[in-house]
C-alpha cells in the first residue's frame, strides 16, 4: 500500500501508524523511548519494513553489526544505544520519497537521485518533531555523509562527521551489497569487502573500515 508522495502527508502518516499503536507512548521517558527496545522503535521498523521502505531484516542485521562494532572500539553506552537505533530508523524519511523513484528497478536519474537525497531531510523533520526521536535527528540527517565531504546533504568530511553515521555508512553498504533484491541477487561477502576497501578514505572512514572488516572476518569463522 502506497502513503503516498507528499512530505507532509508522508509525515502525517507515519506518526498515524505508531499514535494508533499504542496512545499512551508519549508516556515514556526519552531514554526508554530512544533505547534499542524501545516500542516506538520497533513499530516504526514494522511500518517501514510492511511497505518496503526498508528491507526486510535490514535494520535488525545493521543493529546487530553495530553491538558487535561498538563492543570492538569501545564505544561509550550514549553512543552505542545510538547507533543501533540509527541502524534501525535511518531510513524513516524515504516515506516522503514516491514510489516510483524508491522502486524503481534501473539507474536513476540525475534528476530522481535529487529527489532520493531528500530522504534524509524528510527523516530529520520527522525525528525533530517526535519527542521519542528527537535526539537521533542530526543522525539521521548526516548518515549519508562521506569521509572525503563528497556525501549530503551537507558536505561534512572526516572526524566531523558523527561517528554513529561513519559506522553505519560502512555497515549499510556492506548489507545491501551482500542482500538478494527482487530484481538482482546480492554479491559474496568477499566481493563486498573488496569494494568496501576501494572505497576507504573516500566514502568510508579507513580505520572504522578496517575495524568492520575484522569483525566481519572474526564473524564468518566463528560460523564455520
Amino acid at each position: 500500500m502506497s502513503i503516498g508522495t507528499a512530505t507532509t502527508r508522508s509525515l502525517e502518516s507515519i506518526y498515524d501508524v505508531y499514535k494508533r499503536s499504542d496512545d499512551n507512548m508519549y508516556e515514556y521517558k526519552l531514554a526508554q523511548a530512544t533505547s534499542p527496545k524501545s516500542k516506538v522503535i520497533d513499530l516504526l521498523v514494522a511500518a517501514l519494513a510492511e511497505r518496503d521502505y526498508m528491507a526486510s531484516g535490514h535494520g535488525e542485521r545493521l543493529a546487530k553489526m553495530g553491538e558487535i562494532m561498538a563492543d570492538k572500539i569501545g564505544l561509550d553506552d550514549d553512543i552505542r544505544r545510538n547507533l543501533i537505533v540509527l541502524a534501525k530508523v535511518h531510513d524513516l524519511g524515504k516515506v516522503g520519497i514516491p514510489d516510483q523513484i524508491l522502486f524503481k528497478k534501473g539507474k536513476l536519474t540525475e534528476e530522481e537521485y535529487k529527489k532520493m537525497k531528500e530522504h534524509v531531510k524528510i527523516g530529520w523533520e520527522i525525528a525533530h518533531r517526535s519527542k521519542e526521536l528527537e535526539n537521533m535527528a542530526e543522525l539521521i540527517l548526516h548518515h549519508h555523509e562521506c569521509w572525503d565531504g563528497k556525501g549530503y546533504p551537507n558536505g561534512l568530511r572526516g572526524n566531523n562527521i558523527p561517528i554513529e553515521c561513519r559506522i553505519l555508512n560502512i555497515m549499510d553498504a556492506y548489507d545491501t551489497m551482500i542482500s538478494d533484491r527482487p530484481y538482482q541477487k546480492g554479491i559474496s561477502k568477499q566481493e563486498a569487502i573488496e569494494e568496501l576497501i576501494r572505497c576507504s578514505g573516500t566514502q568510508f572512514d579507513p580505520q572504522l573500515l578496517r575495524e568492520f572488516i575484522e569483525v566481519i572476518k572474526y564473524k564468518e569463522a566463528m560460523e564455520l
